[in-house]
């Protein structure tokens, strides 16, 4: 049976208040006819409103979720928001992708502090996913 941990997070609308809300991690990681098989679910809750996602990640569920929020004008004030915040192929296979690398630049090496991609600090700077998805690209780039 899967467990579930929770989170609490702010989320920046579009005139910069700040609503607290609540995620929900499931990862039911299980062997399916010899093969792994891992799904992670993120629910975000605020309010009386609630997005979900199901990804192979959590990292990604978390992504997903975030699209659903966008056209909302939600955006979440927390490290798994900031685009400079990139999870391994690794960091996904060894653990659920809750804990991601924290890029000084676009083409640096996993050799990163990590950080959970639930918390928040000071000097965070969130942004679209576009924008998250978009980090690494811009770095491989200049390294061209």
């Amino acid at each position: 049976m899967a467990e579930t941990r929770s989170y609490e997070i702010k989320l920046c609308d579009g005139t910069g208040t700040m609503i607290p809300a609540t995620v929900d991690v499931r990862v039911d990681d299980r062997d399916e006819d010899g093969r792994r098989k891992r799904e992670c679910m993120v629910r975000v809750s605020w309010k009386d409103t609630s997005v979900e996602a199901v990804e192979f990640s959590v990292y990604h569920a978390f992504a997903s979720a975030r699209e659903k929020m966008e056209p909302l004008g939600l955006i979440p004030q927390c490290y798994g928001s900031c685009p400079e915040v990139q999870v391994s192929g690794m960091a996904v296979d060894m653990g659920d992708g809750t804990i991601a690398y924290r890029l000084s630049r676009p083409d640096q090496g996993w050799d990163e502090p990590t950080v959970n991609i639930f918390d928040t600090a000071s000097d965070i700077r969130p942004a679209p996913v576009a924008d998250q998805r978009n980090y690494r690209i811009r770095g491989r780039r200049v390294v061209e």
